[in-house]
């Protein structure tokens, strides 16, 4: 069995902040920790924030971030004195930010790069005109032009795009004798087909739909703000592409956990096939993770947030999955200063940590501001994100890595070496003394892929050696 020693050289403490020893015969493993305070838990990630938001007019509040086939990063800003809005694009290292379209009286839904290289969305405009169009533009901006006009429906949440090019989106209604509609368009404007109308049988299957996703079996899935019972609590729906096949996957209320689910991001299909959203609600009326199967079975409430300072509360939805099979997200409640936090779960929910804690208030430092948006997993393998406020701009825009941990597994002729294969790239080093950075050299060994870790294999030996990941 490996001995564990915790114990580093006084003279090595002003180098090392935190460091483990593995002791196997005599091969030995070493992981440096990032810097933390004193009593703190080691970072699992690495936050940076990458640009301060130009204000448009008035207070913004970020609404939505893409990356598009070439590499640049495209978001929406809206301002809260008005109605309108912005869309821009900046590089992933926060270079070269552009506005790309502004209005004082139209705000942006939602946008996406289509098939053909264009961007397409959706712009809802003043509510006292009650109007709303799918629009396409060039990605610098230019021709831009509206696809679709609805004259008394707004389309708040974008679309989503099939391999056949069509675009799929939502319309809200008015939640009396129009519940809302989910519709289907060509990219050229042709097509029009409104392929499900809610509110009907007593409102049974929900009332104003919000965001959609397209499954990996070509079928869309979404949630309702409202209806699907006699609670009006929302829905969980699927639907074919042709307007076939309409069913309520779940209703909420009726003493269910959760309520009310954050339509107005889409779901997660996660790897095992599973959905994954979020809703108001739970115990602690702080909001609640939820997960189900693509028929409606297997519901299950995987986390319930408790509201106050240190776990976070009113999560926001559009949960995305890294690279280590775990499921990522933000609440724009709760934390120390109110203005939410970052977290991590596993999905079968354990693992429940608070990765960042957002500053929203005043002081002498610059602030971040607070999530409004969900992460965006990059080309990169990066997750990137948007804030709202904060003390310097009018919001950021931020990226995280992880922190990987490096394993030592001993095997009865071997010692397997393993380490998260996320974003960040590091390189396994080797020393035969735990000394100076000169010291230190690559192993000499195949690095190989496995699941989503690397890992390298090593013969056991009576040299001891110590290992490190450095990253590049």
């Amino acid at each position: 069995m490996p001995e564990e020693n915790d114990s580093v050289p006084g003279s090595l403490m002003k180098n090392v902040v935190a460091a483990r020893l593995f002791s196997i015969s005599f091969l030995a493993a070493i992981m440096i920790l990032p810097a933390v305070r004193c009593g703190a838990a080691p970072a699992l990630i690495h936050y940076q924030r990458l640009l301060y938001l130009p204000p448009p007019p008035g207070y913004s509040e970020g609404k939505g971030l893409i990356q598009g086939h070439d590499g640049w990063l495209y978001g929406i800003v809206h301002s809260r004195t008005n109605t309108g809005g912005v869309i821009f694009r900046v590089k992933p290292d926060g270079s070269d930010y552009l506005v790309i379209y502004s209005s004082l009286t139209n705000r942006p839904g939602g946008v996406i790069q289509g098939r053909d290289g264009w961007l397409y969305g959706t712009i809802a405009s003043t509510p006292t005109t009650s109007r709303s169009d799918i629009f396409r533009m060039d990605r610098d901006g230019g021709n831009f032009t509206s696809l679709l006009t609805f004259s008394s429906d707004h389309a708040h949440f974008g679309v989503v795009q099939d391999s056949e090019g069509w675009l799929y989106g939502t319309t809200g209604g008015n939640a009396l004798e129009n519940g809302g509609s989910v519709f289907k368009l060509a990219t050229n404007g042709t097509g029009f087909q409104v392929l499900h109308r809610f509110g009907g049988a007593a409102h049974g299957d929900g009332l104003v739909p919000g965001a959609l996703t397209l499954g990996r079996d070509g079928l869309l899935y979404g949630c309702t703000f409202y209806g699907g019972s006699f609670s009006d609590s929302g829905t969980v729906f699927k639907l074919g592409r042709d307007g076939a096949d309409y069913v309520v996957l779940r209703r909420f209320g009726g003493g269910s956990p959760g309520h009310y689910p954050a339509a107005h991001r889409p779901l997660l299909e996660g790897s095992d096939g599973f959905l994954y959203g979020a809703a108001d609600g739970g115990v602690h009326r702080a909001g609640v993770i939820f997960k189900l199967n693509k028929s409606g079975g297997g519901f299950q409430t995987i986390h319930e947030f408790q509201g106050d300072e240190g776990t976070g509360d009113s999560p926001l939805g559009g949960l995305v999955e890294w690279c280590d099979g775990a499921l990522y997200g933000a609440t724009h409640e709760g934390g120390i200063d109110g203005a939410g936090i970052l977290f991590r779960l596993n999905k079968d929910g354990t693992g429940f940590v608070v990765l960042h804690v957002y500053i929203d208030a005043p002081n002498p430092g610059a602030t971040e501001g607070s999530p409004r948006t969900s992460l965006l997993p990059a080309a990169d393998g990066r997750l990137y994100g948007l804030t709202s406020g904060g003390s310097v701009a009018e919001g950021t825009v931020y990226r995280i890595s992880p922190r990987p941990t490096l394993n030592l597994r001993p095997g009865l002729n071997e010692v397997i070496l393993s380490w998260l294969a996320c974003p960040e790239e590091y390189v396994l080093e080797e020393s035969g003394e735990f000394s100076g950075p000169e010291a230190w050299q690559p192993v000499d060994a195949p690095v190989e892929v496995v699941g989503a870790s690397r890992q390298v294999v090593l013969p056991r030996s009576a040299e001891r050696r110590f290992f490190r990941l450095r990253q590049f």
